[in-house]
């Protein structure tokens, strides 16, 4: 009896809507598709939505941004060692492959013939004010390079600025003045899957300084 009656309300509810559907079956595959549709709609909503909380915390906190990826994705890996060698050979066969570019391509001499007209912009001096301003908006306690220095600390000796700016222009002007400490960083690896000894399955971070951060803002 009450199959009887839950198969009434089907059919009542499904014909005030698509009265082309005259039989259980056509009601019931009429649902399919839609709960289909349906769930379709809100796991790209899902989505969608997660990627935006992540932009916008990868953007305010990056700290707590990190700190959710290992709690989400990665397990403990604290008391497990990687094997050096291996870890070594995964990065050379990346970063130690050395790249040569065809410097005599035929779009390298059409470009430069297209820009050779083209008056060069004057470099404008950055200014103490400029430097101050912009330390300003930094955040103070940002993950630390190799110089330890973190921005809190840079904002509150607001004597050095003016040193900041003098050494800034000084980089522009020629790259060769840029220290070498400056350029360097202290790599982190984040691990990226269940496997803990697996080199290939951790996502390099380097922390630069704060002062080149501030620099090539």
């Amino acid at each position: 009896m009450i199959l009887k009656w839950y198969q009434l309300l089907l059919l009542f509810l499904i014909n005030n809507n698509n009265p082309n559907n005259a039989h259980i079956t056509e009601i019931l595959d009429t649902l399919k598709q839609r709960l289909s549709v349906k769930s379709q709609w809100l796991r790209q909503y899902k989505e969608a939505n997660g990627r935006k909380h992540q932009n916008r915390l990868f953007t305010t906190n990056e700290k707590t941004y990190y700190c959710n990826l290992k709690s989400e994705r990665r397990p403990d890996c604290q008391d497990t060692l990687l094997d050096k060698q291996a870890l070594t050979a995964f990065r050379a066969s990346t970063w130690g492959n050395t790249v040569k570019h065809n410097l005599k391509a035929s779009w390298i001499r059409r470009e430069q013939t297209r820009v050779f007209n083209i008056t060069a912009m004057e470099h404008s001096p950055i200014t103490t004010e400029q430097v101050s301003r912009l330390i300003t908006k930094t955040l103070n306690w940002k993950a630390l390079g190799p110089n330890g220095i973190n921005n809190f600390w840079i904002k509150q000796f607001t004597e050095t600025h003016s040193y900041l700016a003098y050494h800034f222009n000084q980089f522009m002007e020629d790259a060769r003045n840029i220290p070498d400490f400056l350029v360097q960083g202290i790599t982190y690896l984040l691990q990226t899957s269940q496997d803990c000894k697996d080199s290939s399955k951790y996502m390099p971070i380097t922390c630069l300084c704060t002062i080149y951060k501030i620099y090539t803002a």
